[in-house]
């Protein structure tokens, strides 16, 4: 295994046993997934953030570059890597990580897994209502479809 493969899959353990162990698979985990969800949605609103950045690291077993987003009046303006490990520092291509680009989008992934009945599921949220830290399983004994990421350094722009 390369190293990089191995630090993929450590990152992937260390966000996911945690998480799996306090989500449980019951309809309680589910309907806590769908209130915690409603609860961040309505944060959102109520801040009327229509322009902000955040850095985003992917959890899954594909690129876990971190990359910043600019969103200005709710359209994603730049996607730019920050790692300069394997020639970072460009921009993200435009076929990935769409489903984790802008904080609706998030909610959006998050809304899929929790209607999908994902295996497992289980996402933070920030003060406005950012999806922080996410983690799901959508199906179990399926290895390679897990997806998860950090978003840090939230801030809203004027």
């Amino acid at each position: 295994m390369t190293s990089s493969l191995v630090r993929r899959l450590t990152t992937l353990a260390v966000l996911a046993l945690p998480i799996a162990a306090a989500a449980c698979d019951s309809p309680a985990g589910v309907e806590n997934n769908a209130q915690g969800l409603a609860r961040a949605r309505t944060r959102w609103q109520t801040a009327g953030i229509h322009n902000y950045s955040f850095v985003v690291t992917p959890v899954c077993f594909c690129d876990t570059r971190r990359f910043r987003v600019t969103v200005q009046n709710d359209a994603v303006v730049s996607r730019v890597y920050l790692d300069t490990e394997s020639g970072g520092g460009g921009p993200v291509p435009a076929n990935l990580y769409g489903n984790i680009s802008t904080v609706p989008d998030m909610f959006a992934t998050i809304q899929q897994a929790i209607d999908h009945n994902a295996n497992t599921l289980a996402a933070t949220y920030e003060e406005h209502g950012v999806p922080q830290e996410a983690y799901i399983d959508w199906q179990a004994n399926v290895f390679d479809e897990e997806l998860g990421w950090t978003a840090s350094a939230f801030t809203p722009a004027p």
